[in-house]
């Protein structure tokens, strides 16, 4: 997945730089709290956002699910980010968020589908 998993945190970035907004990096340990949180959702087979992603320097994250047969690579990527950029749930006001710098994006494939975890932080 770590092609997918780059290519929505450049999507993202494609998106804030639109807005005149700052470019997220990618950071090692976010991407490891994104990764285990999507194995996580994926082992339970729900939706759900960790408090491991929203406390202390940690300041949010976006969760996805796709049920079914699922693309890989790029056409994942537009799918998640495209979810949350059209999202009514606050998604998109997460990916938009002002001081934020940096990011890591974590996917778990099943048979049955896909989950996505995106965290960012101050």
């Amino acid at each position: 997945m770590v092609y997918a998993e780059r290519r929505v945190h450049e999507l993202i970035n494609q998106e804030r730089g639109r807005r005149g907004l700052g470019q997220f990096r990618w950071d090692g340990r976010v991407y490891d709290l994104a990764k285990d949180h999507a194995a996580e959702m994926a082992d339970q087979r729900n939706l759900f956002h960790s408090p491991n992603c929203m406390i202390g320097e940690y300041s949010g994250e976006c969760v996805w699910q796709g049920k079914g047969r699922i693309p890989y690579g790029e056409k994942l990527a537009r799918m998640i980010v495209k979810s949350w950029m059209g999202s009514e749930q606050g998604h998109k006001e997460l990916l938009l968020a002002r001081g934020a710098k940096k990011a890591g994006v974590g996917i778990w494939r099943l048979r049955s589908g896909v989950y996505a975890t995106w965290a960012f932080r101050r």
